[in-house]
């Protein structure tokens, strides 16, 4: 399954520095990335808030980062959202995040896991979650 959503976001005043730059702590970089996942999913007809009530949750299992241009204040970002495989246990998201020239500024990797709320087990992906996927891979 390989699907694609490109998702644009504007660096505000209090994500800066006084130097302007965007802080490369790992806390903004996942503040971005999470919106641009939620609403990857959101555009498939997915939310995080139907997994959650169905007993699932999908925590954070790997973050990796790979930091290439900095962004600046009132840059507005592109945050390219790829999921490359199917998910089984694993739910992996690909980004690419550029500016308005079209600059590569980081890639990352995030690596999120199926866990039943009843069992605090990893579990398989929902057979509905898997279908929402084939069926949006399928229009785009």
């Amino acid at each position: 399954i390989r699907h694609t959503l490109r998702v644009a976001a504007r660096i505000p005043v209090l994500r800066v520095d006084r130097s302007r730059h965007r802080p490369q702590g790992p806390d903004e970089r996942r503040v971005l990335l999470r919106v641009a996942r939620v609403e990857m999913l959101r555009k498939l007809g997915l939310s995080y808030k139907e997994l959650e009530d169905s007993g699932i949750f999908l925590p954070v299992a790997d973050f990796q980062v790979k930091y290439i241009k900095p962004a600046f204040y009132d840059d507005l970002l592109t945050i390219r959202t790829v999921i490359k495989t199917k998910p089984g246990v694993r739910l992996v998201f690909d980004y690419e995040t550029l500016n308005e020239k079209n600059e590569l500024l980081n890639t990352a990797k995030v690596t999120l896991v199926f866990i039943s709320a009843s069992t605090n087990k990893p579990i398989q992906a929902p057979e509905y979650f898997l279908k929402k996927l084939a069926e949006a891979t399928l229009l785009s």
